[in-house]
């Protein structure tokens, strides 16, 4: 399993001026791979992994999965790609209000005829594994943020993706639950899911085999150390 990004660039046009978020990013991931993306505020890093996903398209360039290009296919195919293959946490809340803990998991499974239906049994070992088994019959708007950020996690992992996406993933969470999603995460990259972690913590970036920083659209890799990211 192989995902690669060919000289990709996005360009957006703010107040009648362009501007690229990303420019020129050139990128090879494989089966096992978990990459940490770091950068300020704006510089094009929740763009790169909405380019993964397929929710945008890139102006220029290639996104391949398996050397097969996915992005601009028709609505009804990437979005059962993207179901099957990826799983997205996204940076703000994402769950749906009128659904329980519960269903909001299982959801994601319960599309597109996925391949393996996933069973009560193992949908509450993700949840306790989680912490949040006692949470299963709650709604979002009685979830702390960092409830709600644990749930996005587990319904990001139902469908056991190739790929996990995670922006911000530990923004809500406390050492302790940081420190469990971590080690979720490192052993999800073991067994072979590829992962981008967009994150702002140093801490967190020691828990992935390599790590890149955007500045002003362009993505390089760290060589020596993360001293003087933000």
């Amino acid at each position: 399993m192989n995902l690669t990004l060919k000289d990709v660039g996005k360009k957006y046009t703010r107040n009648q001026t362009d501007f690229w978020a990303l420019r020129h990013v050139n990128l090879s991931a494989k089966t096992g791979d978990f990459i940490s993306i770091v950068g300020k505020s704006g510089s094009g890093k929740s763009t790169l992994l909405n380019l993964i996903a397929g929710m945008i398209s890139p102006t220029e360039g290639e996104v391949l999965y398996d050397e097969i290009s996915y992005i601009g296919a028709p609505d009804k195919i990437i979005s059962k790609f993207r179901n099957q293959k990826i799983g997205y946490v996204a940076q703000g809340q994402s769950l749906l209000s009128n659904l329980t803990v519960w269903d909001n998991i299982r959801f994601p499974n319960q599309l597109y005829d996925s391949e393996k239906k996933v069973s009560a049994k193992e949908l509450e070992e993700l949840m306790d594994k989680l912490g949040i088994r006692d949470l299963k019959t709650s709604y979002p708007e009685q979830l702390s943020g960092g409830e709600m950020r644990r749930v996005a996690i587990a319904r990001a992992l139902v469908n056991s993706p190739d790929i996990l996406l995670a922006d911000e993933p530990t923004g809500d969470l406390d050492e302790e639950n940081t420190r469990i999603i971590l080690e979720i995460f490192k052993e999800l990259a073991k067994k072979g899911t590829i992962i981008f972690m967009v994150t702002h913590d140093k801490e967190t970036v020691a828990y992935s085999t390599s790590a890149y920083a955007i500045l002003d659209g362009n993505m390089t890799k760290f060589v020596k150390n993360i001293d003087n990211m933000e």
